[in-house]
């Protein structure tokens, strides 16, 4: 799939999906990106 048509720009012609703000986790339910980015940064 092209970048350019999954994510919404900011233009007068809407295309794509626009980004989440939850994720949602089997065990928690819905999370905050900012939840999941601390998940990942502690794997690493």
């Amino acid at each position: 799939m092209v970048q350019s048509s999954y994510y919404r720009r900011p233009s007068s012609n809407k295309k794509g999906i626009k980004p989440s703000e939850f994720t949602f986790n089997k065990s928690k339910g819905y999370v905050s990106q900012d939840a999941v980015i601390k998940s990942i940064e502690l794997l690493t």
